[in-house]
C-alpha cells in the first residue's frame, strides 16, 4: 500500500506539477495543470517573486482568510503563479495551450504519459555514457582490443576508463547521453571517440593503429555501425509488439526513433563509403 501510494505521488509530481527552478521546487497549480501541450502554444507560465508580485489580502480576503504571520516566511509569500496569453490573445472557445519543454520523446513518454507528433527536438540517445561508448568501442571498433591477448573484457574496458585523461573528462559529465539526431550527429561525438580510441590504445600497452582514415573518418564509421545495430535492434523489437499489445504511444515512440537512425544513416553512408573505396 505505501509503495503504491508513494508512486501515485511522484507520479503527481512529475505529470502535473509545475518545477520553479530558483528554489527548486515543484508547484501544485490547480487548474493550469490541465492546460495540454504544444511546440506552438497559446500562451506560457511564469513565476513573479517580490513585494510587487504578489496579489494582495484584499484578493485573498475574497476567497479565504489571511494568512498567519508566519506565512511571511513563506519563500513564495510574495510570489505570483501566471498563465499569459501569447500577444495575439486566444478567441473565445480555442485550446488553451502551453509548451511542456524542448524534451526528447522519452521525457514526454515517461514524464507525462504520451508521445506528441512533430518533435524536432526528438534524439537516440546512443551512447548514454562514455562507458557505453567504450564497451561499444572495444567491441566493434577497435582493432588494439581486438588484439589484446591478456586478460578478460572487464579488465581492459576498467583499464580504458581509468586513464587520467578519459577519466576526468567522464567525471564532469562531458560525455553523457551522446546523440543523433535530425539535427546530424552530437558535436561531442568526434572528440569522445578518439578520447576513446586513445586510452585503449595506451591501456592495450601499444601506439594508436596506424590507418588511411582520419580521426573524422574513423569517427563516422564508428558512429554508422553504431547506428545500424542500434536500428536492427528497434526493427527487432517492433517486429515482435503489435500497437495493440504494446499502446499506440510506445509503438509512435519507435518508429520516431527508427525515422531518425534511418536517415542518421542515409546521410552518413554516402561519405563512409566513399572513404572506404579511396
Amino acid at each position: 500500500m505505501f509503495r503504491d501510494s508513494l508512486l501515485f505521488v511522484s507520479f503527481l509530481q512529475q505529470n502535473r506539477c509545475f518545477f520553479e527552478p530558483s528554489l527548486r521546487r515543484h508547484l501544485a497549480v490547480p487548474g493550469v495543470d490541465m492546460c495540454n501541450h504544444s511546440f506552438n502554444p497559446s500562451a506560457v507560465v511564469r513565476v513573479r517573486h517580490g513585494d510587487g508580485h504578489c496579489q494582495g489580502l484584499d484578493a485573498l480576503d475574497e476567497v479565504c482568510a489571511p494568512p498567519s504571520p508566519s506565512a511571511a516566511a513563506d519563500p513564495f509569500a510574495n510570489s505570483l503563479f501566471e498563465l499569459v496569453a501569447g500577444p495575439e490573445g486566444i478567441p473565445a472557445g480555442e485550446e488553451v495551450t502551453i509548451s511542456y519543454g524542448s524534451w526528447l520523446n522519452e521525457a514526454f513518454l515517461l514524464l507525462f504519459g504520451f508521445v506528441p507528433d512533430g518533435n524536432e527536438h526528438d534524439a537516440v540517445v546512443l551512447f548514454p555514457s562514455v562507458v557505453n561508448l567504450a564497451e561499444e568501442w572495444l567491441i566493434h571498433g577497435s582493432m588494439e582490443a581486438q588484439g589484446n591477448g591478456d586478460g578478460g573484457f572487464e579488465d581492459l574496458l576498467e583499464a580504458v576508463l581509468s586513464q587520467p585523461l578519459l577519466f576526468e573528462r567522464a567525471r564532469s559529465g562531458a560525455f553523457e547521453r551522446l546523440i543523433v539526431g535530425d539535427r546530424g550527429v552530437d558535436a561531442r561525438m568526434q572528440e569522445a571517440v578518439e578520447m576513446v580510441a586513445a586510452a585503449t590504445a595506451s591501456a592495450a600497452g601499444r601506439h594508436a593503429s596506424q590507418t588511411h582514415e582520419s580521426a573524422q573518418e574513423r569517427c563516422n564509421r564508428f558512429v554508422l555501425d553504431a547506428c545500424r545495430r542500434r536500428l536492427a535492434t528497434l526493427q527487432a523489437a517492433s517486429s515482435a509488439c503489435t500497437t495493440i499489445t504494446s499502446g499506440a504511444y510506445a509503438s509512435r515512440f519507435r518508429v520516431n526513433k527508427e525515422r531518425i537512425l534511418s536517415r542518421v544513416i542515409l546521410q552518413m553512408e554516402p561519405r563512409v563509403c566513399q572513404t572506404s573505396s579511396g
